[in-house]
């Protein structure tokens, strides 16, 4: 084994321990404490290509238990406002941000595609916090979510969006292929669900091999991401599908047991992983700036989130709930920004300070939380 990965890893680790205990005793929270590891840590560690990679487990698990705990007939219960609650909610941050950025003079398709990172809020993030104070099945939870679902199936096409806003021809010589193998995809997956999962889980189950058991789970959850991706869908909604497959069965407790320790310890090195990528110097010298976007940031979503909930005509105290929970930047707009970069809709300093400001808006949204 790489002796470099493992000095790493292990670096992070007693790093991470050590900041988490000082949190602990200040009764900080550990989210800020795991970012505050990978900043420090970033002033250290040349290569985090590895440790971003093993960190997006963390949000792969979490979406599988999300699915785990989710139901399609849960869902049919508030599709209206996750539908309907998450178009708006998208269009109308990034409506408000394309208004604000073409007063300093930013070209229109930039100004949209910022608008497009802006609107995505942290899954990680929210349902952690949805999740510790055991909201998943009230209605602020599961409109929540309701929300939270429909931007990560938004990310699909703002993806497929991002070249034509750089100017780009779209590549439609491959959509007959994608058209089919979305199909196929889709006969396995609903095979999967009704025949092939229940029963290979219950065999499983029959032998009470832990490990057997535990395999199977592991290898439908990344299974059904890799079939996802290979598609151009993201890996996070796979895993919620694989999730969703299992929801069904009579072991999903029993999976949902399993599956939480790796979850729990993938979704720290992802937060740290955010910290790992922030520039220090740039963020001391521009921290006004920084603070100041990420307040309007924070405004703008609250806005938005707020306007959507009223449409909907949902009691005011939960949308002030909703709306604060989704005022954050989300995990996905950093891959999108990654695109941004590539199509030349983002500069590096951009990216950086967009960085600089999510880390704020994630951050805050814990202390926010708190006060509803």
């Amino acid at each position: 084994m790489d002796l470099l990965l493992l000095e790493t890893i292990s670096i992070i680790l007693i790093t991470a321990v050590a900041i988490l205990l000082i949190f602990n005793k200040l009764k900080l929270p550990s989210m800020i404490g795991l970012f505050l590891t990978g900043i420090i840590l970033g002033q250290f560690i040349t290569s985090t290509d590895i440790i971003t990679e093993i960190a997006e487990l963390g949000v792969i698990f979490l979406l599988f238990i999300i699915g785990l705990e989710f139901s399609i007939e849960k869902f049919s219960a508030i599709k209206k406002y996750a539908v309907l609650g998450g178009i708006l909610q998208v269009l109308i941050t990034t409506l408000l941000v394309c208004i604000l950025t073409l007063f300093i003079s930013i070209p229109l398709n930039e100004a949209i595609f910022l608008g497009f990172l802006v609107c995505f809020s942290s899954t990680a993030i929210v349902m952690k916090l949805i999740q510790k104070q055991n909201l998943t099945h009230s209605t602020q939870g599961r409109v929540t979510l309701g929300i939270l679902i429909f931007q990560d199936i938004a990310v699909i096409l703002v993806l497929l969006l991002t070249p034509i806003l750089s100017g780009k021809n779209l590549d439609v010589t491959t959509l007959p292929l994608t058209v089919m193998k979305l199909v196929v995809l889709s006969v396995i997956i609903t095979a999967g669900a009704f025949w092939i999962v229940p029963k290979a889980l219950h065999e499983a189950a029959r032998t009470k091999n832990r490990d057997l058991y535990m395999l199977l789970v592991l290898f439908i959850c990344l299974g059904t991401t890799y079939a996802t991706s290979s598609l151009g869908i993201s890996p996070e909604l796979g895993a919620f599908i694989a999730g969703l497959i299992i929801s069904h069965t009579d072991y999903s407790h029993q999976t949902l047991g399993y599956i939480q320790p790796f979850q729990d310890v993938f979704m720290s090195i992802f937060l740290i992983s955010i910290g790992l990528m922030i520039n220090v110097e740039y963020f001391i010298a521009n921290i006004l700036w920084i603070i100041l976007l990420a307040i309007v940031v924070l405004l703008v979503k609250f806005i938005a989130t707020f306007v959507t909930g009223r449409i909907l005509k949902l009691p005011v105290s939960t949308i002030v709930a909703i709306s604060i929970l989704l005022s954050q930047i989300g995990e996905f707009s950093f891959v999108l920004a990654g695109e941004g970069i590539k199509n030349g809709l983002l500069s590096n300093e951009l990216f950086t300070m967009f960085l600089a400001v999510s880390i704020i808006t994630m951050s805050s949204t814990l202390f926010l939380q708190k006060m509803t």
